[in-house]
């Protein structure tokens, strides 16, 4: 329904290839990530780039096209391949050379999840290895975020996370996908971060972390793009809707209810200053908003509306959300769980610790640690949620500003309507818990079955 981005981004990028050649590191949530980049890429008049793809999209008849386009592919893996391997990396380094623009997903695969997945290395050490070696002096790395309101892929991915194999790329699925571009999937916000260079990031990983070998520099670059890809992911009306759909165990909802959820995440959104798609940026829109993505959901049957003879737009009680399908749309909510974490954290630390309804920055701060490094597997943290004091100071303050704590010195008292929005806040994270509870569970009934 439309592209959204920032022409002075593209400036900045035409500008930013004059340092070196521009190494294209954009987040991975769909098949469609490369082809809508190089699309603006060309219609912005900046020449398109050579793309790093796997060797499964090499099938009859998209394989010659994507090479054709741009595409070169390389296997999952090189062991024993010895030659193949030294080829490949001497074809990048010629690309470097000839001072060609590369992308390459540093995710390595598409998110199934809707979070980004922590990077992989190999590529990255070739290019470094490529400037070494001499074959340029320097490179330019732009992080790149696609964001989409609903993507083709969703079905595929719920089958497999619930155990499906991933089908390989084949000509029949091919034909059989064309059906999926026959459906409207919303909009579509594509967000640049700021250029850095190899010599940049270098010389501050050198100065702030004391790194000088190749191996601890790719690591650190690695960690580095993913976070800066992170900090300028978009707020997507269909990410708000569906975080505020998803935070409950109950079938039920009213729309009141919704819009009453989707104001709590936009007012933490917007207190922190991340990117908001601009249809949720007034909350002039939120109605509008809400009648989309549910009628959106509605038309696939993953929502339904209580009386199912009427239209969502005329009723206004109850509406009923299959379980099955939560799967499916969880990917969306996903997408902004990084940015909601320090006052998800918070706020169970608050709720875990007072008990009567009163607890102390201490145990809050203690209690979210806790949580922080429970869960560190299963985000990519930026640097600034490890500065503890600073997390519980400002969402702290944040809480009160919106009163729903009181904060007296050292101590902490929860507000009489308080609860209310801390369980939503924590809540987010529930579903993690009670996954991680599960396989704790399970390993130690096979450990006493063992024994």
């Amino acid at each position: 329904d439309g592209m959204h981005y920032d022409l002075e981004s593209f400036k900045k990028v035409r500008e930013a290839s004059s340092r070196g050649p521009l190494i294209l590191v954009p987040s991975h949530k769909s098949h469609m990530d490369y082809l809508i980049i190089s699309s603006l890429f060309y219609a912005n008049k900046i020449i398109p780039p050579h793309i790093l793809a796997g060797s499964n999209l090499t099938f009859f008849p998209m394989g010659k096209i994507f090479r054709r386009s741009g595409a070169f592919f390389m296997r999952r893996t090189f062991k024993g391949l010895n030659l193949y391997a030294a080829v490949f990396k001497q074809y990048v380094k010629t690309l470097i050379n000839e001072g060609y623009t590369i992308e390459f997903f540093i995710e390595g695969t598409r998110s199934r999840t809707g979070k980004i997945v922590s990077p992989k290395m190999g590529m990255l050490k070739y290019l470094i290895e490529a400037v070494d070696e001499g074959y340029n002096k320097d490179l330019v790395f732009v992080p790149i975020t696609v964001n989409y309101d609903r993507v083709l892929e969703e079905n595929s991915y719920l089958k497999e996370i619930k155990g499906r194999e991933k089908k390989t790329e084949s000509t029949s699925g091919f034909f059989k996908s064309r059906k999926l571009i026959q459906k409207k999937y919303g909009n579509v916000y594509m967000e640049f971060n700021e250029p850095f260079t190899l010599k940049e990031v270098r010389e501050k990983f050198r100065k702030e972390k004391n790194v000088t070998d190749i191996d601890e520099l790719v690591i650190e670059l690695g960690n580095y793009i993913i976070s800066t890809i992170n900090d300028i992911v978009v707020v997507t009306p269909f990410a708000v809707t569906t975080a505020a759909l998803l935070n409950t165990t109950a079938r039920g909802f009213s729309r009141d209810l919704i819009r009453e959820r989707i104001m709590l995440l936009l007012s933490f959104l917007k207190n922190a200053h991340y990117p908001l798609a601009k249809h949720i940026q007034t909350d002039e829109n939120i109605d509008a908003v809400i009648d989309t993505v549910l009628a959106s959901y509605m038309k696939d049957g993953i929502i339904s509306s209580v009386d199912s003879s009427q239209t969502a737009a005329e009723v206004e009680g109850l509406y009923l959300i299959d379980h099955d399908q939560r799967g499916r749309i969880s990917m969306y909510k996903n997408s902004i769980m990084h940015m909601m974490l320090p006052i998800n954290l918070v706020s169970l630390a608050l709720l875990a610790t007072a008990g009567t309804g009163k607890t102390t920055r201490q145990k809050v701060s203690e209690e979210f640690e806790k949580l922080r490094d429970l869960l560190s597997r299963e985000f990519v943290y930026p640097e600034s949620i490890y500065k503890t004091d600073a997390v519980i100071e400002s969402t702290t303050q944040y809480l009160e500003s919106r009163n729903i704590i009181n904060i007296r010195g050292k101590d902490i008292t929860i507000e009489e309507n308080g609860a209310m929005p801390l369980k939503f806040y924590s809540g987010m994270i529930q579903d993690y818990l009670e996954s991680l509870l599960i396989v704790i569970n399970g390993v130690a009934e096979i450990q006493t079955a063992t024994i």
